[in-house]
């Protein structure tokens, strides 16, 4: 007659079983440090940031149609990180579009070897650019065609974008298309996709309706991380949603934990639109002052990601 297992030993299987079911609620995100960045940046509005690692450099476009080169370090001070920035290069004036315009710059990414993908709200086209801003080639976006005319909202168009190995580009407007479920943004591929991720709802702390879809970054195949943006005015909360793309294509919806950036130093104003991550445990986040006059700011925060 076989024996009965102890009712301790199916305890702790069955907890092993639950740790291994649900490891995307272990996620934590902690900001280990807080820049403001000079004056002279808030009349650009930083929206978009990507990590070169080639160069070791961090890049950032601005919606008036800047590239800058940041010469932004994380350096180890009695076993604390901490941001330094050093001088910083004149920006480069980004080509004019087929409109006749400079682009509206919210997204960027870089690609193997020296590229740099810029996504334009106002256009349904990426800019590619080298590294040091010279013109190469438009590229098209995925998603549904006329994608940067069909959102809601007064802001059209690719608003997140990244590069995936396998997929290609990864993009999304900041918020769901008109006729798309209003509580779930929907992630586009170049090959594969679309991947599904519910929006993070408001709360009384954060009024003024479901998230803003603002930026994503590739941590690994199969892990994107994603930033929202809670609440609107004075209440926004800026959030990291790290969603498994192997979990979350259509028609399966995501379980993705709402990580909030909290510190002492950030406020309700700040607008937090840009991420890179030069490593998949350190993230670099930057806020769009909005040219708000004298009382505007550009912060931009290191952040320790732990899963």
């Amino acid at each position: 007659m076989r024996a009965r297992p102890a009712r301790w030993a199916l305890a702790i299987l069955a907890c092993l079983v639950c740790g291994v079911a649900q490891p995307v609620h272990a996620w934590r995100a902690t900001v280990i440090d807080v820049i403001e960045l000079p004056a002279a940046w808030r009349a650009h509005e930083l929206s978009g940031l990507a990590w070169v690692p080639p160069e070791s450099a961090l890049m950032a476009v601005s919606d008036r149609g800047w590239l800058w080169r940041l010469p932004v370090r994380i350096e180890v001070e009695a076993g604390i990180e901490r941001l330094r920035l050093r001088p910083v290069a004149e920006p480069v004036r980004l080509p004019v579009g087929a409109n006749g315009a400079r682009p509206n710059a919210e997204s960027l990414a870089w690609r193997a070897p020296n590229e740099l993908v810029i996504a334009d709200e106002r256009q349904q086209q990426a800019l590619v650019v080298d590294t040091a801003g010279r013109f190469l080639r438009w590229q098209a976006l995925p998603g549904p065609g006329g994608m940067h005319q069909s959102v809601r909202g007064a802001n059209h168009g690719v608003e997140a974008m990244t590069v995936h190995p396998v997929h290609g580009l990864l993009a999304a407007p900041q918020r769901p298309p008109k006729g798309a479920d209003p509580a779930e943004h929907l992630v586009h591929a170049t090959h594969g996709g679309p991947w599904r991720l519910p929006a993070t709802p408001a709360t009384p702390a954060t009024p003024g309706g479901r998230s803003a879809l603002k930026a994503m970054e590739l941590l690994d195949p199969d892990t994107l991380l994603v930033l929202e943006r809670v609440g609107s005015g004075k209440a926004m909360q800026a959030v990291l949603r790290p969603m498994r793309l192997a979990a979350c294509v259509a028609p399966k919806a995501c379980d993705t934990p709402a990580l909030r950036l909290q510190h002492e130093r950030l406020a309700g104003r700040d607008n937090f639109e840009g991420l890179a991550c030069p490593k998949p445990d350190r993230c670099l986040v930057v806020s769009d002052d909005g040219g708000r006059g004298p009382a505007s700011r550009t912060m931009l925060l290191l952040v320790g990601i732990e899963r």
